[in-house]
């Protein structure tokens, strides 16, 4: 398993030529966090998002709320998504 951002493109390729597979799961993980947290109650649920993710995140359904900020010295976006909307659509 390696991290996601480690694996561009150029190096995908390489990996399937040497005869390793991988798959992202970052999509199946987030969509999997939402649900649980709406199931169990939740209503609302906040993310500090790296900001080259945030179109994705926003195609999930998320929004930005406020500005970049700093965090753990990197800039990021808060992001929310609102748990009984998403819960009627799954």
């Amino acid at each position: 398993m390696v991290r996601w951002r480690k694996i561009d493109q150029m190096r995908s390729g390489e990996l399937r030529e040497a005869g390793g597979e991988y798959k992202v799961y970052k999509n199946t993980l987030v969509r999997f966090a939402v649900r649980t947290a709406g199931r169990r109650g939740g209503t609302r649920m906040t993310a500090h998002v790296q900001l080259p993710n945030v179109a994705f995140f926003e195609h999930l359904g998320w929004y930005t709320v406020g500005g970049p900020v700093s965090y753990v010295g990197r800039p990021h976006q808060t992001m929310a998504i609102d748990l009984p909307l998403v819960l009627r659509r799954l």
